[in-house]
């Protein structure tokens, strides 16, 4: 039995870096670190399937 899981990430359209200050991206940055070492990732064959199964890509 193959288990689907829904990846929903928050979005708000593409950041605009020139308008973030360091700390902010570096915050940004600190989550994906987080986000990984959590383990709360897919490998990327795996992600960019869904991608084009999503978006008929």
């Amino acid at each position: 039995m193959v288990e689907t899981v829904e990846r929903n990430l928050p979005w708000n359209g593409v950041p605009d870096l020139s308008k973030m200050s360091p700390e902010e991206f570096d915050a940004e940055l600190e989550k994906g670190w987080q986000a990984m070492l959590a383990g709360d990732t897919i490998p990327a064959k795996q992600a960019f399937d869904e991608l084009r199964k999503k978006y008929m890509l």
